[in-house]
């Protein structure tokens, strides 16, 4: 832990905030808002040595610690500015209303007059400190231009600054690994440089130069984008523990009991309970409409879910013997909620579930049922059994409460009618489907998660059956769907976890499962580890010349194809899937632009100029199914054509299934900053003049989610490792067999800023070997 911390505090005048993205605002935002403060105004001729030095030394530390009050989203707008383009209107500024472009904005009403706190922490560099402390008084504003704001700084101790923190009152974020945190963008190595950088070609980004005797042609050159790093940050909500206690705990029966447990089947039934009775005693103290949508949920909107107070009751697990009784409420309240935690916990202390009742004989009013006790939930060791507490991460789920979904009328069938198997194979496909969606409701990518099982019987012993919980449903909820689900995550992950409809209701809760614990019939191989790469060895009498690219890996995919085997017969439709075909279930060729579907990477691991392996990867991952018919490959045939005198065929070996971790000899598969064309990169679109190879990289980068080149350097005609470039550029083009006179291209070497994981493959058929790239030596 570091001994001392750079303590940042943010006002902003008009408790106003405009700046897009999430709140809290991000570490670079503050970043850039100090370099604005401290390098501009009557600041532009004072030295910039030390200036420099201290930004450089901030860019090295740690993401900082944020402390953020809460803030109000406001009612969105819309304002119409200039477009700094007024050469399209002859320079005349009377015409500036013709170039006005529409600008939405959503701003947020910060509550209360707390401020924001930015804490790094550090062991050297005082002295930097100290310089970016003097700087920070020169903050002017912070978000937009008219989000007028100032900043003061302090060096404190460790424990001084944790103080702050704590007494802030607001929610605080600290960096965090989990898989359902916001990304915030934080200073990184060379931020301060990249942005002096764009500053200065942000002045000349339009140019322009004479194309004809009387015309004047303009290009503009977009501005280099800044320099930053991605940090995940969570903001735990506040959680309070609650145990079922016997209402009347005087009674003989009761004088030694903890708990009054509830059957499981009344999840539904105490969140309605504690939920009502917390309505009611914060009814005076909030304002009716905030307890309607943060605390019943009645109006609330996609936006407000996440903000909403969400009750879960606890049933007993982690023992093979539990009851899996209700014995525990756990209430959570989102730090950015309008609800207050200590209200919460005052409103349901003590909250009675149950009658009361009057003893004939004295006279004496008894109750019945239960009584909401406060616990203290960080020695409450059912939490752990949930998920929720440190070091509880895991990777295989499965329902305590069954999983609710609305599926419409694929999800009702008349009552006394036999289900065929087919039916509920559709059935069990649909609801897999929702079940996908409901996760992403919850906060996870959907592609990253395998479900393994969709049943009505509960995975335990002593667990309920799905249709037991219907009786007990709200009415709203009493025409959907009720199955237990396991699912695998590709990444641990920690709880609570809670999906489907029902989630606000105590339903759909997620308990974790040990790995080790799974039976290896349940859980598919790849369930766990989802691969996306298979590797094949290929060897024979004359391996094919690497510039057979493109033959050979249109061999390999219409042998893969050919083992899923066919519509009605050899003409028919194939029957593979879109992971491997690259053509959805009309024959129609996959335009997403996404590239889920498979690349087919011929590779000459050796560098000798002969193909020696066969990369598939496809990044949506591999199934069981794909995999199957993978291990029945052994032979690719090249009958003889224009080419080929005679028939040629290669035997393939399957190497294994993996990730690029798992196949370490591979040069395609190697994490690099530099990167070498092996094949040519053509095109993907039409040529355009003033738009060659760098620029239609970098838009493809920018489509395929990957980082953006540095550089992009066309390697000149002359000897390589495997021959001349331009005859091999000849004959990749005589031997791709299709006829595409217009495909432009050249061999190229990219720069990146990061390190780029591969296999790397761009341009026109990157599925089929072309454009594909190699770590530059």
């Amino acid at each position: 832990m570091p001994a001392k911390s750079l303590l940042i505090e943010v006002h902003l005048l008009d408790r106003r905030f405009h700046g897009r993205g999430d709140w809290p605002p991000a570490p670079f935002r503050l970043f850039q808002a100090l370099i604005a403060g401290a390098y501009g105004g009557r600041y532009v001729c004072e030295a910039r040595a030390a200036k420099d030095a201290a930004f450089k030394w901030l860019e090295t530390l740690a993401p900082p610690l944020i402390a953020a009050p809460r803030a109000e989203p406001l009612k969105k707008g819309t304002l119409y500015v200039p477009n700094n383009d007024l050469d399209s209107v002859g320079g005349d500024p009377a015409r500036i209303a013709n170039i006005r472009t529409a600008k939405p904005f959503a701003p947020r009403f910060i509550v209360g007059h707390a401020p924001l706190l930015y804490v790094w922490g550090f062991d050297e560099g005082e002295t930097h400190a100290r310089c970016i402390a003097e700087m920070a008084h020169r903050l002017h504003t912070f978000g937009w231009g008219i989000d007028a704001a100032f900043a003061r700084a302090e060096i404190l101790d460790a424990q001084q600054a944790e103080d702050r923190l704590r007494t802030h009152g607001g929610a605080i974020s600290r960096p965090s690994d989990t898989g359902r945190s916001k990304l915030l963008n934080c200073p990184a190595q060379g931020s301060l440089v990249s942005l002096q950088e764009r500053f200065e070609k942000g002045g000349s980004r339009f140019k322009y130069r004479k194309a004809g005797p009387s015309s004047t042609r303009i290009s503009f050159r977009k501005p280099p984008p800044a320099r930053h790093s991605r940090v995940a940050y969570d903001s735990p909500p506040a959680r309070l523990v609650f145990e079922l206690a016997p209402a009347d705990d005087t009674t003989p029966e009761n004088k030694n009991r903890r708990f009054a447990p509830l059957a499981l089947t009344r999840a539904a039934e105490l969140v309605c309970f504690a939920r009502d009775h917390a309505a009611n005693r914060l009814g005076n103290t909030y304002p009716a409409a905030t307890i309607e949508r943060f605390l019943i949920g009645r109006g609330a909107t996609e936006a407000d879910k996440a903000r909403r107070v969400r009750f879960i009751p606890l049933p007993s697990i982690g023992f093979t013997h539990a009851d899996r009784a209700i014995r525990r409420l756990l209430v959570e309240v989102p730090v950015d909620c309008p609800l207050n935690a200590d209200d919460m916990a005052w409103a349901l202390s003590g909250a009675h579930m149950g009658e009361e009742t009057i003893d004939e004989e004295t006279g004496e009013v008894r109750e019945t049922g239960l009584r909401l006790r406060p616990s203290d939930s960080d020695k409450d060791k059912m939490l752990g059994h949930y998920g929720i507490s440190e070091n509880k991460e895991a990777r295989v789920w499965r329902s305590v409460t069954p999983v609710i979904l609305n599926l419409g009328k694929a999800g009702k069938r008349a009552k006394g009618k036999p289900v065929r198997g087919r039916e509920r194979a559709n059935f069990e496909k649909r609801f897999a489907a929702a079940v996908k969606q409901a996760l992403r409701h919850a906060g996870f990518d959907e592609k990253e998660v395998h479900i393994t099982r969709i049943q009505r019987e509960p995975f335990e012993a002593r667990g309920q059956r799905a249709e037991d919980f219907a009786a007990r449903l709200p009415q709203y909820l009493k025409d959907r769907s009720l199955r237990h689900v396991e699912i695998v995550f590709l990444q641990p992950q920690s709880g609570p976890i809670l999906l489907g409809d029902g989630r606000f209701m105590g339903l759909g809760l997620m308990a974790p499962v040990s790995n080790a614990s799974v039976p290896n019939a349940s859980v598919p191989h790849d369930a766990i580890v989802k691969p996306a790469i298979a590797r094949f060895t290929l060897a024979g009498p004359q391996r094919p010349s690497i510039e057979d690219t493109i033959v050979i890996a249109e061999v390999v995919r219409k042998t893969v194809m050919a083992k899923f085997g066919f519509a009605d017969d050899r003409k028919g439709q194939p029957l593979a899937p879109p992971a491997i075909s690259g053509k959805d279930r009309h024959g129609r060729p996959l335009a997403t632009g996404s590239h889920e579907h498979g690349f087919f990477l011929p590779e000459d691991a050796d560098q000798d100029g002969l193909i020696d392996h066969v990369i598939l990867y496809v990044p949506s991952g591999l199934c069981a199914s794909t995999c199957k018919r993978l291990e029945e490959v052994t032979k690719i045939y090249l009958p003889k054509g224009r080419h080929e005198r005679r028939n040629k065929q290669w035997r393939l070996t399957l190497e294994g299934f993996g990730d690029q971790d798992s196949f370490r000899d591979s040069p395609l598969l190697a994490s690099a900053r530099k990167w070498v064309s092996v094949t040519p990169y053509l095109m993907p679109w039409h040529p355009k003049k003033h738009f060659g190879v760098p620029e239609m990289i970098a838009r493809e980068c920018k489509m395929r989610k990957l980082p953006a080149p540095e550089t992009v350097e066309v390697l000149p005609a002359g000897r390589t490792v495997n021959g001349d470039r331009a005859l091999q550029f000849r004959r990749f083009r005589a031997r791709q067999g299709l006829s595409q006179p217009d495909k432009q291209g050249a061999f190229v070497k990219l720069t990146f800023g990061e390190p780029v994981r591969g296999p790397l493959a761009l341009g026109f058929a990157c599925h089929f070997g072309l454009g594909l790239f190699r770590p530059a030596d």
